[in-house]
């Protein structure tokens, strides 16, 4: 595993030699750090005649571009043009080296690197000082929570932070193997809970699939806010590296440490509920919907699913 401080040598290294613009970040690896004047870059060297599923496009932060390196060779090349924006590339880069050096399959390195460069897509346009919206902190919030409800239950941290896939666009937000769990906050007392869309409900190839809801009140000038809920998790995690995932998860939803102070509602807990998904719990998926209907979003009343609703304990003793 890769840290910071290595790539920052490796940077550093770079800039300090004019006669040197790329070198090899992992040995067994096609990575390579680059620097070009003012710029940093990650690199994976494919051969010239390999087909690479990916375009070149410039974001407000980030270049991603396919360089022509040597006469048989190209570059997936990966550049950071703002300085702002340093502490954070820096973050992917050391995400993207160690993603793929957890391949043991050689073959599997590229789609793997392509992969996980498009999970990151989405923060290479964030501008610092552009904050997560109402909604937008109010999910994290719910995610976390139920997050630290896992750590206080002796589940090692790093488990939980592989498993927790929302960050990373998947259609749960947590996934332990077989099992399942979608994450829902609200503030709304009625117990209506809001779906956007045909999948999250589906539990098409889980054995078990929860709907686990929250129902917060927001108060100013309260202790529950969502810097404080991060750092209380991350007294729980005393592993450097367990830290750095738990971070990079963290800016793949747009939250930036810079922006914390920004983060200022508290969350009242009113209400949690956990409900199995089976048989004829309220939903609409892509196997019970008409033919011809592609996307839906839809809210179901909770006030009538009791015959589904279990436990913490119940969901706990599943994914143990």
């Amino acid at each position: 595993m890769i840290t910071k401080e290595q790539i920052e040598a490796i940077w550093n290294s770079l800039k300090d030699n004019p006669l040197a613009k790329m070198k090899k970040c992992v040995e067994r690896l096609p990575i390579f750090a680059g620097v070009n004047k003012d710029t940093v870059s990650i690199i994976f060297l494919v051969d010239i005649n390999t087909n690479v599923s990916i375009s070149p496009v410039c974001y407000k932060n980030v270049e991603i571009d396919i360089q022509k390196l040597s006469y048989n060779e190209k570059g997936i090349v990966v550049s950071m043009f703002q300085p702002c924006f340093y502490n954070i590339f820096l973050t992917i880069a050391v995400d993207l080296i160690n993603t793929v050096d957890s391949q043991n399959d050689n073959s599997l390195f590229l789609s793997c690197f392509i992969n996980r460069l498009n999970a990151w897509r989405r923060l290479f346009d964030k501008g610092v000082g552009t904050l997560l919206s109402k909604e937008q902190q109010l999910g994290l919030y719910g995610e976390l929570y139920y997050l630290r409800s896992l750590l206080n239950e002796g589940i090692n941290p790093g488990i939980i932070l592989d498993c927790w896939v929302g960050p990373e666009g998947e259609d749960k937000d947590f996934k332990f193997n077989d099992v399942a769990v979608e994450i829902k906050s609200s503030v709304n007392i009625e117990k209506k809970c809001s779906i956007s869309n045909l999948v999250q409900l589906d539990e098409t190839n889980y054995k078990l699939l929860f709907l686990y809801t929250f129902i917060f009140s927001r108060t100013q000038n309260g202790i529950n806010t969502l810097p404080n809920l991060i750092k209380d998790i991350q007294n729980h995690l005393n592993d450097m590296t367990i830290n750095d995932l738990f971070v990079s998860k963290l800016l793949q939803v747009g939250y930036l440490e810079s922006d914390s102070v920004s983060y200022t509602t508290s969350y009242a807990l009113f209400e949690e509920s956990a409900f199995l998904i089976k048989d004829d719990f309220p939903r609409i998926t892509t196997t019970n919907v008409s033919r011809g209907v592609t996307k839906a979003s839809y809210e179901i009343d909770l006030n009538i699913c009791s015959k589904y609703q279990v436990t913490f304990k119940d969901v706990v003793k599943e994914i143990k």
